[in-house]
């Protein structure tokens, strides 16, 4: 081969490769090869101020290889903040690229105010809090209680009050926050009570005895 082959060969070899190596618009380049001269920044819409950490990625804006795009986008948010996404156009391309948004919080994520009204001896009460504002997770948990003159510890499960014992036409009663069993029963001091035998007043209250 002479010098002129040569010569043709290693030029046709060098746009060869540099084709190859500009190859299509909107392809990755590397760093190395970017002219900042030559490029054009594109962020998201909110910009990246928000961002806890950006990543940065460069490609070609055309397929000459003389003209890029340097898109920077967020990589990760801080507590508080979802990382969202949207499509930038850039043309000839459009990227896809990566925000950070605060979060709204729980909807419809409240807690009662007040003890249900009572249903066969049984109250409810619900406390409700947002274990997770980006995904709206709200946590709810039911609390129960029996009424005065019930007994019984409801349960999610079985969500039940008793009425206290009934003795001589006498109803027996109970204290709210104390009647958890049917031993905190009772007839009050100064009740009457009648049976076979007579008439009987309570001096003290009197506690059901099984």
């Amino acid at each position: 081969m002479n010098k002129i082959h040569k010569a043709l060969f290693s030029l046709f070899g060098f746009f060869v490769g540099h084709e190859a190596y500009a190859a299509v618009a909107c392809s990755l380049a590397s760093e190395a090869a970017v002219s900042t001269l030559n490029t054009t920044t594109v962020r998201p819409s909110a910009g990246t101020a928000d961002c806890a950490s950006t990543s940065t990625t460069y490609y070609y804006a055309n397929s000459a290889g003389t003209t890029f795009f340097k898109v920077i986008q967020c990589t990760s948010c801080s507590t508080g903040w979802q990382r969202l996404s949207e499509k930038v156009p850039a043309l000839p391309c459009s990227f896809t690229v990566q925000y950070c948004k605060e979060c709204e919080g729980c909807t419809n994520c409240t807690s009662d105010t007040s003890w249900s009204t009572a249903t066969n001896g049984l109250q409810s009460k619900t406390t409700a809090r947002c274990t997770d504002i980006c995904n709206q997770t709200c946590e709810r948990t039911t609390a129960y209680r029996c009424i005065g003159g019930y007994y019984g510890s409801p349960t999610d499960t079985n969500p039940v009050c008793y009425v206290c014992p009934t003795s001589g036409g006498l109803e027996g009663t109970s204290t709210l926050g104390d009647n958890s069993m049917i031993e905190k029963c009772y007839f009050p001091a100064g009740r009457s009570v009648d049976d076979t035998t007579g008439t009987y007043q309570f001096t003290d209250k009197c506690f059901y005895s099984s």
